[in-house]
């Protein structure tokens, strides 16, 4: 298949004087794409990698569970892509949709985000659209869980959903059975 013109890559690939691209370096076996000096958007390889990944979109909502699932498929994809930290925010925020990407703009302008870290900006997200009383619940469910007219399999569904929100009794579960 011949290759398309302008389009960045991440295979290396010879350039010349007149290239648009320059490559950076390889690391963990994937090369990282720098956009040439003096480019007005120098981010955009990075960003088109994390965008083929189909990241998902958060517009906020009322259901509580979808700020987690969100934060938590964005983070595989950061994980997988080897992000810096300093640029995991940046990448996140660029999903971010409707009223939350709002409330992004009015963080934005109470405080300096160019230096937020991930668990900084997963913790201000969560507390905003995932509330400690909601988690807290959460908690309460799992460890009252019981099976009653459950399947052992829907229970198991059940208590493995329940479970993150509460992984302290969960480790001292583990310990006790050892």
């Amino acid at each position: 298949m011949p290759r398309t013109r302008n389009k960045l890559t991440t295979r290396p690939r010879r350039t010349t004087r007149s290239s648009s691209l320059s490559h950076g370096n390889v690391t963990e076996g994937r090369t990282t794409i720098y956009l040439a000096a003096g480019s007005k958007y120098p981010n955009m390889g990075l960003i088109w990698e994390f965008k083929a990944l189909n990241p998902p979109i958060f517009r906020g909502g009322p259901n509580f569970l979808e700020a987690e699932n969100w934060m938590k498929e964005i983070k595989k994809i950061l994980d997988v892509m080897a992000v810096p930290e300093e640029m995991r925010v940046s990448l996140a925020s660029f999903m971010l949709r409707d009223e939350v990407d709002n409330w992004w703009d009015v963080i934005k302008t109470t405080q300096d985000v160019t230096q937020m870290v991930w668990m900084q900006f997963e913790e201000l997200l969560l507390s905003n659209y995932f509330p400690k009383a909601v988690r807290r619940q959460k908690r309460y469910e799992f460890i009252h869980l019981v099976q009653r007219n459950m399947t052992v399999i829907e229970y198991a569904t059940k208590f493995t959903q329940l479970s993150r929100y509460a992984l302290n009794a969960v480790a001292d579960e583990q310990m006790q059975a050892e």
